[in-house]
């Protein structure tokens, strides 16, 4: 082989060995850009996120279903109450302990939580038929069937919800006040929006707090208190507290509503006086499970959305076991 052709073999195994370095450095720098994005999360709504980002990632060949996946896995690390690199192996295992401390046998009552369908009833359906399977027979609702309230919207919803051959309750969510803004088109097809039922011997308080910025009238809330008093479990449309998400009530795309925030606080004092073992509300696209930082023993959880769109992670809905001690557990049901 002569000179020259040894000289651009050469060059042109260098120029290949530096494309594939820079494609690293560049791949690299892609997803730790991501990272840092999503870290950033906290204060932003969810659709106006994925709405910014699209087309970028359109351009790369990048469908809507893998960054609900990708950006899922990094959500529920943030949203973790711990990570897993600050769990010791001792409490690791005392929590496998906790867990196989309790045996299906000892299920006092099983049901199922759904929130946030914003129109996607096809999921609905799903999650319906999933937990009748799993000899579910009950199931609350915590808002968001629809996108905008529209009254036929909500008949849909609600036929759905009765031909699932499952007793259900349901509360509104801030999309299913947007039409009327206000409960009115949800009450007149649902006819209640806020609820108490003990199912054996397990009371739960359902509380429509879905409204943005109206305040929820003195009778309601006289009433919460008066039912909170021997609840073991709250249920809202909105979360009122969460760690590191200002997706709660009284903040509405990253803006403090004050009347309504200081309201959410409220609330918050009443249950942390009462009994009341956990806060489940939905409207954050995103399951989690955080302790309360004032009560010990109270925790804060929210189930994920039903909805294929606008969701950080696949849809799924929450199985709730409480057990003959009235300890319980709440898992994620990931739809396939």
């Amino acid at each position: 082989m002569s000179k020259a052709k040894r000289k651009s073999s050469g060059n042109t195994f260098l120029f290949r060995l530096l494309r594939s370095f820079m494609a690293i450095v560049v791949l690299t720098g892609f997803v730790l850009g991501i990272s840092f994005f999503i870290k950033g999360l906290a204060n932003a709504d969810s659709g106006k996120v994925l709405s910014y980002i699209r087309p970028l990632l359109a351009k790369l060949n990048i469908s809507d279903e893998e960054i609900g996946q990708v950006a899922g896995k990094f959500v529920s690390r943030e949203d973790a109450g711990e990570s897993q690199d600050d769990v010791s192996a001792e409490e690791e295992e005392n929590k496998s302990a906790d867990k196989l401390a309790h045996t299906q046998d000892e299920v006092l009552i099983k049901l199922a939580v759904m929130s946030d369908t914003h129109n996607d009833f096809e999921n609905l359906r799903s999650a319906l038929s999933d937990a009748k399977e799993k000899g579910i027979g009950n199931v609350f609702f915590l808002g968001d069937f629809t996108e905008l309230g529209l009254t036929e919207d909500l008949e849909d919803a609600k036929e759905i919800m009765e031909g699932g051959g499952i007793d259900y309750l349901a509360i509104p969510g801030d999309h299913d006040l947007w039409k009327t803004v206000g409960p009115e088109n949800f009450l007149t097809i649902f006819k209640k929006n806020n609820h108490t039922v003990t199912l054996n011997g397990v009371k739960f308080v359902l509380l429509d707090n879905s409204a943005n910025y109206t305040l929820i009238d003195d009778e309601t809330i006289s009433w919460f208190q008066k039912e909170i008093a021997d609840a073991d479990f709250v249920l809202l449309s909105q979360p009122l507290y969460h760690p590191t998400l200002q997706v709660v009530m009284g903040v509405v795309n990253g803006e403090e509503q004050s009347e309504v925030k200081s309201q959410a606080g409220q609330l918050l004092a009443m249950i942390r006086s009462s009994g009341v073992r956990a806060v489940i509300a939905g409207d954050q696209h995103a399951s989690s499970t955080n302790d309360d930082p004032e009560r010990s023993g109270l925790k804060h959880i929210v189930v994920g959305a039903l909805t294929d769109d606008r969701n950080l992670q696949s849809p799924r809905y929450s199985v709730l076991d409480v057990y003959l001690d009235m300890d319980f557990d709440i898992k994620d049901v990931v739809l396939e």
